[in-house]
């Protein structure tokens, strides 16, 4: 398993945006996330990605939770074309 997602996530580091591609990219994201922001959700996505690594998870799975997480921390960038999570509905519900 190599650990690739079917479609890339958009996320926000700083002022720049970064492609995830995968759980790899992923949990490096991860990982550089501030030891005092993490909490209980974010240890669930971490270790759904380990598992997944370890085929005891879907890789789909482990990016829905990516995108949940990263939607919540309010990184999800949802401006970047082509991407999945990006809809009509969350454009006006973000733009409210």
């Amino acid at each position: 398993m190599n650990g690739r997602f079917d479609s890339p996530i958009y996320v926000r580091d700083g002022f720049s945006t970064v492609q995830i591609g995968g759980i790899p990219e992923a949990l490096a994201f991860l990982n550089k996330w501030p030891t005092n922001r993490r909490g209980v959700v974010y240890d669930c996505v971490r270790w759904g990605m380990v598992a997944a690594l370890q085929g005891l998870l879907s890789v789909e799975t482990v990016r829905n939770a990516f995108v949940g997480w990263a939607r919540a921390h309010r990184v999800l960038d949802q401006n970047q074309a082509g991407n999945p999570t990006d809809t009509d509905a969350d454009r006006f519900t973000l733009a409210a």
